[in-house]
């Protein structure tokens, strides 16, 4: 067989191959094509323009124009080829980081809400939530979290609503008391009709209200996209010009052909496919060491944020009751006290007892003292060690046991402050008074200040009542309160400040947060959140540590130099090349050219990489 015959079958195989492929890629290029009709043209827009156009050529090549001078006709072939499996190894990228996220958020948001106890005539029966209708009664145990919205039927207990209302404080229900979806019982069984099914409740309405603003959420472009809209009408008009210059110079229709379509498969070198998901891959990765879930992958975005919306209960605070005063009025340390008290309180199934047992827990002061106890309900603990008899209570107690309260302005300055009061009494004799509230997060303040010097402007947004919100932003330094919002009011807030120009993230942790979260610019949400907040949000901090805020903006920044630096050197690579065809190229260097700028501008890429990681 002669050469040119060999190069056709050649040619014809690398088509095969190459239609293949394209076949394979085919939802890729598809989505592309319809980028491009909607002006809104990505990288893969412009890789899917100099495939079209090369692949195009090659069939005219092989059946009209039927030339073959050299191999070098058969480049149009093999570079989509390649080019298609650098898009590939993009997309590949893409889903596997997509997958962790999924599996991450799935192992964060891990629960068994499905199934409820039902009273019926033989007892309680456990049936799932989907078959829960209005006017069943339903049991809750201590520690269980109501499910559907609902009346007290029988029984008495405190509910934590903070995740639902923002209220830091917990709250006593007794019957025809109504309670929300998303509400924890604290203390005792009780039973509750429901009045709302799974489909109705307050709770379920939210979901359905962030599905729909998930949805709806702008999908922000990303360095290389924003590019992109510049960059691939430029290359268009430049590669057309290139080929016209050069027919009206040569009269040669087939040479032009080929300088026009080089264009386009220079314009988008190798490098360049893969910098922007090497990026990413590494920026979720070093998040992830860092404690941080980038849920959506925001990378550039955190840059414009020009203001910072924070939830107060459990995100600026604790989110449980703490110890923030303690009065002694006994030969006794502080600390003896407080182990005093955590022993008293720490069998208790009070609300203030679980969030006190909890602030002793993480200040590591062991409750070491035995003693036998009993709750009085509406009043407090009473406990027995020996010949001692102690008394964790309120006030109430003092007056019904008819012992001597000389405490009564201490407490009330207490109260002022914001503080539930216990008094501690030994003996029928108060012996110290500790002041409860939700306090700040340790590292709260540090936090407030950083983003402030960033010149940041910083709001705090909460359901709590605006005399403790304001005291909390005083506290922290931050001007501008707005209290008293429940869950549509904070997302109309932040769609106030969004349509004012504002570049808005929103922190928060409950399911009051989670429409404010989707709707923000980025939405930060704790560890501790609750699995429809997760999933609301763009950004998940994994150790419950607000100070990681400080790390994504950091990890971010720098994120996007690199992509950018990545950038760079790609279009340099290709610059450089595409002067040397018009200057110097032949048809015996341009395959060179082709091959050398996309193995030189992938190799500088790849070691640019390795260079940052061992920079950081």
């Amino acid at each position: 067989l002669n050469t040119t015959h060999n190069q056709k079958i050649y040619n014809v195989l690398l088509l095969i191959i190459a239609v293949g492929y394209l076949f394979y890629n085919i939802n890729s290029i598809i989505d592309s094509i319809k980028k491009m009709i909607k002006f809104r043209g990505d990288l893969n827009s412009l890789v899917t323009i100099a495939i079209i156009s090369s692949l195009f050529y090659s069939v005219c090549q092989i059946t009209v124009l039927k030339e073959y001078k050299n191999d070098y006709h058969s480049l149009f072939i093999e570079m989509p080829i390649i080019l298609m499996y650098f898009m590939k190894i993009g997309i590949f990228l893409e889903k596997k980081n997509n997958k962790n996220i999924e599996a991450d958020l799935k192992y964060l948001t891990k629960n068994n809400l499905n199934k409820v106890n039902k009273k019926g005539q033989d007892g309680y029966q456990e049936i799932d939530i989907e078959e829960v209708h209005k006017g069943d009664i339903l049991l809750c145990m201590p520690g269980d979290r109501i499910l559907v919205d609902g009346i007290v039927h029988d029984g008495i207990t405190h509910f934590d609503e903070s995740m639902i209302t923002g209220k830091s404080l917990p709250l006593l229900k007794d019957k025809k008391d109504k309670i929300l979806a998303g509400s924890i019982n604290y203390e005792n069984e009780i039973e509750y009709e429901v009045i709302n099914a799974k489909n109705n409740s307050s709770l379920e309405k939210i979901i359905k209200k962030i599905l729909n603003q998930k949805v709806d959420k702008r999908n922000y472009l990303q360095i290389i996209d924003k590019m992109c809209l510049y960059y691939i009408p430029l290359v268009f008009v430049i590669g057309n010009m290139a080929g016209i210059i050069n027919y009206l110079t040569t009269n040669e229709i087939v040479t032009s052909i080929e300088k026009t379509i080089t264009i386009f498969l220079l314009s988008c070198p190798c490098g360049l496919l893969i910098s922007a998901p090497i990026g990413i891959t590494k920026c979720i990765r070093f998040s992830h060491q860092k404690g941080l879930l980038l849920v959506n992958k925001i990378i550039e975005d955190i840059n414009k944020v020009d203001t910072i919306v924070f939830d107060k209960t459990g995100t600026l605070t604790n989110g449980y009751l703490s110890i923030s005063r303690v009065n002694n009025h006994s030969e006794a340390s502080d600390k003896e006290l407080l182990q005093l008290l955590g022993s008293i309180e720490k069998h208790s199934t009070h609300a203030l007892a679980r969030g006190l047992t909890k602030y002793l827990r993480n200040e590591k002061i062991p409750a070491s003292y035995d003693f036998i106890t009993e709750d009085l309900f509406g009043y407090g603990v009473k406990a027995k060690n020996n010949q001692d008899i102690y008394y964790a209570c309120n006030s109430k107690l003092l007056e019904k046991l008819d012992i001597i309260n000389s405490y009564k302005e201490e407490e009330r300055k207490m109260q002022l402050d914001g503080n539930k009061v216990i008094y501690l009494v030994k003996n029928n004799k108060v012996i110290a008074t500790f002041g409860l509230k939700d306090i700040l997060r340790k590292e709260s303040k540090k936090v407030i200040q950083l983003l402030l010097e960033k010149k940041k402007e910083i709001i705090l947004l909460t359901g709590d009542d605006e005399t403790t919100a304001t005291k909390v932003a005083k506290e922290l330094g931050i001007t501008k309160v707005l209290a008293n919002r429940n869950e549509i009011e904070k997302m109309k807030d932040i769609q106030e400040l969004l349509d004012n120009g504002k570049k808005v993230m929103f922190v928060g942790d409950g399911f009051n947060d989670a429409l404010a979260l989707s709707k923000a610019t980025i939405g930060v949400c704790l560890k501790s959140s609750q699995d429809i907040t997760m999933a609301s949000a763009d950004v998940v901090l994994l150790t419950n540590n607000l100070s990681k805020i400080i790390d994504y903006f950091q990890i971010s920044k720098k994120t996007r130099k690199t992509i950018i630096e990545n950038m760079i050197i790609s279009l340099t690579c290709s610059l450089i090349t595409i002067i040397i065809l018009f200057v110097k190229g032949t048809e015996k260097t341009i395959s060179i050219l082709l091959i050398g700028s996309m193995i030189i501008s992938t190799i500088l890429v790849i070691l640019n990489m390795i260079r940052k990681k061992k920079a950081s």
